[in-house]
């Protein structure tokens, strides 16, 4: 389970095919993230998604530790500064669609399983992405004590269910996802999808969804994505 401070944030690019193809886009997105691994120590994860939603959408995944230190400091490294420079040239043309920023719930979940490392740079990894926003406090306390003590189950009985934990929004949402700072971000990977239909039809998922529908809560918005392969889910 974890404890420190760390951020975790999205960036979502819809990269222009007729310039460059997906794969080579991430090909050579992918340079920076072979040096990461020993040289950034405060780069946590930084792996890139396809969004199910639109083949051409690549979504980065970055976790920070140490928050806005962190970005400051991985921005001044050559390699990152080496990056930008590639993704401002023509052949990586692409738009930022939406980006999130969030910060670690205290004693919440994990974002790791080492004795998956087989997973950390693996393809087809599915990752689901849920914003939710509470009427009170008393109900976001409830559900949270209700999600954490499931989450304790998840990591003890399920080694295909590879990360399980939330965070809070720390500003408010770029483009259209309607995210507002202080929602709650869940976040659930899974090995493969028979590790996705084994968690979702466990009796004590189950009997956890049957707990939550008195709880009152607005989704947001829910969104799927699978690793590409390119980047490591956690280092």
């Amino acid at each position: 389970m974890k404890g420190d401070p760390l951020h975790t944030q999205l960036f979502e690019y819809e990269i222009a095919a007729e310039t460059i193809s997906k794969q080579a886009w991430l090909q050579n997105w992918s340079e920076r993230t072979q040096d990461a691994l020993g040289a950034e120590p405060g780069l946590q994860a930084c792996a890139a998604m396809g969004s199910l939603d639109c083949d051409e959408q690549v979504v980065i995944f970055e976790r920070l530790e140490n928050g806005t230190a962190a970005r400051e400091t991985l921005a001044e490294r050559p390699d990152h500064a080496a990056l930008r420079q590639r993704m401002g040239q023509t052949d990586m043309t692409r738009s930022r669609v939406r980006s999130l920023r969030f910060v670690d719930l205290p004693d919440y979940g994990w974002w790791r399983r080492p004795e998956r490392h087989d997973k950390r740079f693996a393809a087809g990894v599915a990752v689901t992405l849920i914003a939710t926003r509470f009427a009170d406090d008393n109900s976001r306390q409830t559900y949270l004590r209700l999600t954490r003590d499931h989450a304790r189950y998840c990591y003890l009985k399920e080694s295909g269910t590879l990360i399980y934990s939330a965070g809070e929004a720390c500003v408010d949402s770029e483009r259209a996802l309607g995210v507002q700072s202080g929602d709650l971000l869940f976040v659930a990977a899974f090995a493969d999808d028979a590790s996705a239909e084994k968690h979702r039809v466990d009796l004590a998922h189950v009997k956890l969804q049957e707990k939550l529908v008195n709880v009152p809560r607005t989704r947001v918005f829910v969104r799927s994505y699978v690793t590409t392969g390119y980047g490591f889910l956690w280092t």
